[in-house]
């Protein structure tokens, strides 16, 4: 209901929906036999269902051209044993991405991205998120930026995700753990 609240009032006050950049999330561990019915339900909800619902409303308000980016996570693609329910929230919204864009296309293009260590949750070493990367370094906002807007320029890309990870995703030490 919030969601369609939000959505009838921008279509009063602005009409039409060039982009919409689906970045709700909840991030904290929930070991496999420990996570309760709740804690999964507000991952889906927040992470998944959040990204269905939000491009279901804008569509309508959207003309041709027009882009939908999900902020997806590289935990959509390896499952971290002590996030298996937030890793699978984000395996969702890149399967997501995909079928949007196939049902959305030609009209708007549809894209992910899935950032690395950007900004750091509370407790986390930069020194150690930083070496799980190949570039051995930690991005930052800005990389984020710079990536939406690449995606809302480049007109001929849909269904793709952008890995904005400094390589994490395809270093070896890291797919081994």
């Amino acid at each position: 209901e919030d969601i369609k609240r939000l959505f009838s009032e921008i279509k009063k006050k602005v009409g039409k929906i060039d982009v919409l950049i689906n970045n709700a999330a909840i991030f904290y561990p929930a070991p496999f036999l420990k996570t309760t019915e709740k804690q999964w339900n507000d991952f889906m909800n927040t992470n998944l269902k959040s990204v269905f619902f939000s491009s279901q409303e804008a569509v309508p308000l959207m003309r041709k051209n027009s882009v939908i980016i999900n902020i997806a996570d590289v935990g959509g693609y390896i499952m971290w044993k002590d996030y298996l329910a937030y890793c699978t929230s984000k395996a969702g919204v890149l399967a997501l991405t995909k079928g949007l864009a196939k049902t959305l296309a030609p009209k708007i293009r549809v894209n992910a991205i899935a950032p690395g260590p950007l900004l750091l949750p509370k407790g986390y070493s930069k020194k150690y998120s930083a070496s799980l990367t190949l570039l051995k370094k930690i991005g930052s906002p800005q990389k984020l930026i710079h990536a939406i807007c690449f995606l809302i320029e480049n007109d001929f890309l849909t269904g793709q995700v952008i890995h904005l990870d400094g390589g994490r995703f395809i270093n070896d030490e890291f797919n081994n753990r």
